[in-house]
């Protein structure tokens, strides 16, 4: 399969990756007899139930009951998939990963990941725009506002807001040509049938901020749901 990271280079980068070493840049960690402890970074606790066995090469919270070996505390960590967080231990580790064969298939694969995200962008800069620059968007700016929320801080994280409108980015996409499947596989539309007509229904009269995921040049839409009759 293209693009797939051999099994004995996996091993290689999670061998080459001391988890005590990795796990120690997120959490403090105290020896206690054979193993170490620290507070669990997946869940809130006052004392540790954090455990990390360096002889085992694993962790374990006894308290949430996460567990796993390197590669699955990055995963977690750091919000990423499997092949990402090799890529990352890979790289802490000095080890190249074998480049992936380009193909047609993987190629219409990366172009359509492209376009999802410049749609993402726009859509990003559109409702940004709603809230900050237009009579609709003005009720949610002040509920902002008064909450003593800055102009700058909406800006730093894109934070935006959608009309009541159930067809409101399905149009704007539309208009720009970018077909419906891609919008509903980039969460833009979850699509109804209503009297023949598609409508988008994954966001309406809600605050809204994009979720960036860097290792994976990743964004999708976070959603702070908030009807514009309550603001």
């Amino acid at each position: 399969m293209a693009g797939r990271i051999p099994e004995e280079v996996i091993e290689k980068i999670r061998i080459q990756n001391d988890i005590l070493d990795v796990i120690g840049q997120y959490v403090h960690l105290k020896k206690t007899g054979r193993n170490y402890f620290g507070l669990c970074p997946f869940h809130s606790e006052k004392s540790p139930s954090f455990a990390v066995q360096p002889d085992k090469q694993l962790f374990r919270c006894y308290g949430c009951g996460e567990s796993g070996n390197v590669i699955s505390f990055i995963m977690k960590v750091e919000a990423l998939e499997f092949p990402e967080a090799v890529r990352v231990l890979g790289e802490r580790a000095g080890i190249e990963l074998p480049r992936e064969e380009v193909t047609h298939e993987n190629r219409e694969v990366q172009q359509k990941k492209e376009f999802m995200l410049e749609a993402h962008d726009k859509v990003t800069k559109l409702y940004r725009h709603i809230l900050l620059q237009t009579e609709y968007g003005a009720s949610a700016r002040n509920y902002l506002l008064n909450r003593r929320m800055q102009i700058a801080t909406i800006e730093e994280f894109d934070l935006g807001f959608s009309p009541d409108r159930w067809d409101y980015v399905t149009r704007f996409l539309e208009k720009r040509h970018y077909p419906l499947p891609l919008m509903v596989e980039g969460g833009f539309s979850a699509v109804k049938k209503v009297e023949e007509f598609l409508t988008n229904s994954a966001a309406a009269s809600c605050f809204l901020f994009m979720i960036r995921k860097e290792e994976w040049s990743h964004s999708e839409p976070g959603r702070w749901v908030m009807n514009s009759r309550n603001i």
